[in-house]
């Protein structure tokens, strides 16, 4: 069965280039362009990794991070940015690894791979049988040790489009 990945970015050239890069390995990709559409996907159906965007037009990247740790603590989320100053030490506890846009094609795939694989490693069970579990009360579970994730120095090569910070 093909991992099902969200893609949940404002700025429509990441999402579709993002989009194309995943479906072609061979994942499933759903987008979202804001928060509020991006949480109603979540309670629609199962989703394998988020990646996230912190600018997003309707409630922040930090609050859309909040929801899933408390509804669905598994699904790891790989933090999508442009600004380094959105990512001080501390603010994203919760996430599982952090790319900086533009993003390099092999640092998106390396990344993608090896957060699903650890995800995989820690024998995680489906995040929910029910999409309809984001409405539930949120579990209290502990803090997953692959929030400690880091993503490693890569090599340079073809970026995907994005925000520069600059």
């Amino acid at each position: 069965m093909k991992k099902q990945i969200l893609i949940l970015d404002d700025d429509n050239s990441v999402r579709e280039s993002v989009c194309k890069v995943l479906a072609g390995t061979g994942y499933q990709v759903v987008q979202a362009a804001d928060g509020k559409s991006g949480l109603a996907q979540l309670r629609r159906q199962h989703f394998d990794l988020l990646l996230l965007d912190l600018d997003l037009p309707d409630v922040t990247g930090f609050d859309v991070l909040d929801v899933i740790r408390e509804r669905v603590p598994l699904v790891p989320v790989i933090i999508l940015t442009g600004v380094a100053e959105q990512c001080a030490p501390g603010s994203l506890l919760g996430a599982t690894a952090l790319l900086h846009k533009p993003m390099d094609v092999l640092q998106l795939l390396q990344t993608v791979e090896i957060v699903l694989s650890q995800a995989a490693a820690d024998h995680l069970p489906r995040t929910s049988e029910s999409p309809s579990d984001l409405t539930a009360e949120p579990a209290l579970k502990a803090e997953s040790p692959r929030a400690a994730h880091r993503c490693q120095a890569w090599r340079p090569g073809h970026h995907l489009p994005g925000a520069t910070g600059a």
